[in-house]
């Protein structure tokens, strides 16, 4: 029989003749928590004067357990009284390098199945094969097969800003003879014609969405001459211009970009396929330049995606870690460096111990170890840290020309001339009813703008080569 004192705040102590079961379990998450059965008279004498006490396991002298009191129920005859180490500290949530957490990345259970555990960092592994009390020993394996292969989808949402120009004079030149616009009223036209800095103003709902606005404009009188109209009975002056003509926008733009690559695990050999679909949230805190086309391609971008891709990767290699093992040993056999994280090994497997549960109860003193296992190799390995450059997006139809939807000139010198010749008039009146039809037919630019911002979010795709696991 091992020796086992619980002292409370130094003082008051109860030995193994008056425990009636005793519990220490450490768990996944470094918890340590302890449970003690005492008769309710004992509790009544030592301790219920002070309820905020302290308290210390010893077992043969050793320390396992110093912590504080959780919760106490009493019954008629037995108090139960619930220990927790008061070493413990939660890891805060909030901590700005966990970049998981700072995205709000919503899977549940996803990064939980099991805590990452590598080999390497244990200098020791127990072999405790020969301890395992007959019968203990339980092995299940899971239903869920390790992933094959993994779709991943990162998508990232933010307000892009947009700014940009395009030079349209070949649009222009090209509605015209030889290049050069002829006008019977060239000063309506240089009056009306767009000039720097001016918003273009159209029919359609485009400036409603998008900015445009002139960034360059020329207007350069080139050539004249004089043209005979009414039968050669009138004069006129036909003045020739060459132009240029450069279009600015800018605008807001809620933009989702979505990146796609394959994660491929050559140590399984079924095909198990799973598709993963992770929302990054809070970009816009994130997004270094308002400007920018791709956030992924941005330097932080890119480092998120890599920070992630890490931890999917080992989620995927975590997914072989497939075999849940539970055994019973010997207290006086346990070892006290054997602990929740470390490995111990069984039939020559490697056994990751998650669970310990120390128990004295009944004259019966076990140690019940709950471990994960695995059949495949690499299952307990720390991935390799990802260096994956994202290409340059170019996005298919994103030629900027399309923003003109039509341009026009109108009423050019041909035009204006078919109009007076196709007007009977007399004498008296030739030269007004021509000055009427030049005012209501000015040569003028028309411009019509397609809408680059759209109503809705704006879809963007990037495509990453598939990313292997371990090279074969």
């Amino acid at each position: 029989m091992h020796n086992v004192i619980c002292l409370f705040n130094n003082e008051s102590q109860i030995d193994s003749n008056n425990i009636i079961s005793l519990k220490i379990e450490q768990d996944n998450n470094n918890v340590l928590k302890a449970n003690i059965v005492i008769p309710k008279l004992l509790y009544n004498h030592l301790l219920s004067n002070n309820n905020n006490f302290n308290c210390q396991i010893l077992i043969d002298n050793n320390k396992y357990f110093d912590g504080n009191i959780a919760s106490i129920q009493i019954n008629s005859n037995l108090c139960n009284i619930n220990l927790i180490n008061k070493n413990l500290t939660i890891q805060s949530t909030t901590n700005e390098d966990n970049i998981l957490e700072r995205f709000k990345i919503n899977n549940p259970s996803l990064f939980q199945k099991r805590n990452i555990l590598n080999t390497h960092d244990n200098e020791t592994i127990y072999n405790i094969e020969n301890s395992i009390i007959n019968d203990s020993l339980k092995v299940n394996i899971d239903k869920l097969l390790p992933i094959h292969e993994l779709n991943l989808f990162v998508s990232a949402s933010w307000n892009k800003s947009c700014t940009g120009y395009c030079d349209i004079t070949n649009k222009i030149n090209n509605k015209l003879n030889n290049g050069v616009i002829g006008t019977l009223t060239p000063k309506k036209l240089i009056k009306s014609w767009p000039k720097l800095f001016d918003r273009l103003v159209t029919n359609n709902k485009a400036v409603l969405k998008t900015k445009y606005f002139v960034t360059y404009s020329k207007l350069e009188e080139c050539n004249s001459n004089i043209i005979n109209v009414c039968n050669d009975q009138i004069s006129l002056n036909e003045t020739y211009f060459k132009c240029k003509l450069s279009i600015g926008w800018e605008y807001s733009q809620f933009v989702t970009e979505n990146l796609h690559c394959k994660i491929i695990n050559d140590n399984v050999t079924h095909n198990n396929s799973q598709v993963l679909n992770i929302n990054l949230h809070n970009v816009q805190e994130y997004v270094e330049d308002i400007y920018i086309n791709s956030f992924f391609q941005s330097k932080i971008g890119n480092s998120i995606f890599n920070i992630v891709l890490d931890e999917v990767k080992q989620f995927v290699t975590n997914s072989m870690q497939n075999i849940t093992v539970q055994f019973q040993i010997p207290f006086s056999n346990f070892v006290t460096e054997i602990k929740v994280n470390k490995f111990v090994k069984i039939h020559n497997h490697m056994i990751a111990i998650n669970k310990i549960e120390i128990l004295f109860e009944n004259n019966m003193e076990l140690v019940t170890i709950t471990g994960i296992g695995s059949e495949y190799n690499n299952a307990f390995d720390n991935v390799v840290p990802s260096n994956i450059q994202i290409e340059n997006n170019v996005q298919p139809g994103d030629d900027i020309i399309n923003i003109l939807e039509n341009i026009e000139i109108l009423n050019t010198s041909d035009e204006q001339i078919k109009k007076i010749n196709s007007i009977q008039f007399d004498n008296d009146n030739q030269k007004e009813v021509i000055n009427n039809i030049l005012n209501n037919n000015p040569t003028q630019l028309l411009i019509t703008l397609n809408p680059i911002k759209t109503e809705h979010n704006k879809i963007e795709n990037i495509y990453v080569n598939d990313i292997k696991l371990y090279n074969k």
